[in-house]
């Protein structure tokens, strides 16, 4: 039994080298926020700085990773979010321990793979704002291939912004995850304690 990555997944891996789809293009009109912008440029410009050099130890990649999500990722609700339904069904403890074990997770997977940049570039196109919602647009372009649409979803208050998901081509990582997750607690009759020993098995690695 495991988690099996999507080419999704392995798509945001690259677009991290770098520097609400529907329901915000449904909207029409555009209601620009630059603030979300810049947020996203700052993300962008942090890994290119902290995660790309080749020098790095796998110590310090992780270490430098750790710090980014810490400063722009709200992992609390990326876990929320990814566990769906379930997370409704799990007590504090199972709330908490799936927490520590999602972000892990992340590091463990993507950390490493930071050190194949290769002058990919990622430019921001635009954004739509509807309430502390944010949706930033923006390219991944490789040369000599088509641009990769990427829309990052921010959810912001004040000058305060925290990232919670990216949708590549109109595919969401969070709704991924929640594929993924959601198909290991049926496949064990709902329980949410063989998702949390899979991800101690998977981190442990």
């Amino acid at each position: 039994m495991s988690i099996k990555n999507s080419k999704t997944t392995l798509l945001v891996v690259i677009i991290f080298c770098l520097g609400l789809y529907s329901s915000f293009s449904a909207l029409g009109a555009t209601n620009p926020d630059p603030a979300g912008e810049d947020f996203i440029r700052s993300l962008r410009d942090q890994v290119l700085s902290t995660l790309t050099p080749k020098e790095l130890s796998e110590a310090e990649r992780k270490s430098n990773f750790e710090k980014i999500l810490d400063r722009y990722f709200d992992i609390n609700r990326m876990a929320r979010m990814s566990l769906g339904r379930y997370w409704r069904k799990a007590d504090k403890g199972e709330r908490n321990e799936f927490i520590l074990q999602f972000k892990a997770m992340v590091v463990n997977t993507y950390a490493e793979r930071f050190k194949s940049y290769s002058g990919e570039r990622l430019t921001v196109s635009g954004s739509t704002k509807r309430g502390r919602m944010i949706l930033v647009n923006s390219e991944f372009k490789k040369k000599g291939e088509k641009p990769i649409r990427i829309d990052w979803r921010i959810f912001g208050i004040k000058d305060k912004y925290k990232l919670f998901d990216i949708i590549v081509e109109g595919v969401s990582l969070v709704q991924t995850n929640r594929s993924q997750f959601s198909s290991v607690v049926r496949r064990n009759d709902g329980s949410i304690s063989a998702l949390l020993k899979l991800l101690r098995e998977k981190n442990s690695k």
